[in-house]
């Protein structure tokens, strides 16, 4: 993840998105520890790391297989050649995000959180996530 972000901020963003309603964390565990634990798991687990640099890597190759290069032929033998090249294709911080996401939601199911509340609680870290500046 970037590291420019400030950990404060979401932690603030995720309190106040949860609101009073607390009953998704365990006694002891506040808005920044989970913050603070979120980030530092996918920036030290090592199984993580791979499969998000095999992810960097997949989603490269598909974005270079994705351009062209379109050759327009001059009219006149005095032009010159133009060579265009189609914009690179961008994924969303929020999409950048999922694998988190289901993290989250299939820890929050473990610890007794229905399902339905847990999509919700996940949506809405998520999108603090976003709002704060934080993607891969």
């Amino acid at each position: 993840m970037q590291h420019n972000q400030d950990r404060e901020l979401l932690a603030r963003e995720l309190g106040s998105t949860l609101g009073d309603d607390r009953e998704s964390f365990p006694e002891g565990v506040s808005c920044a520890r989970l913050v603070n634990l979120t980030i530092d798991f996918f920036n030290t687990e090592p199984s993580v790391k791979e499969k998000l640099e095999k992810y960097t890597e997949k989603m490269s190759q598909a974005v270079q297989a994705q351009r062209t290069v379109i050759v327009k032929r001059p009219r006149s033998p005095s032009s010159t050649m133009d060579v265009e090249l189609r914009p690179k294709k961008k994924m969303s911080k929020f999409d950048s995000l999922k694998p988190i996401s289901n993290y989250l939601e299939n820890l929050l199911v473990n610890h007794g959180l229905t399902q339905h509340r847990a999509d919700l609680v996940v949506l809405d870290i998520a999108e603090r996530f976003v709002t704060a500046g934080y993607g891969w």
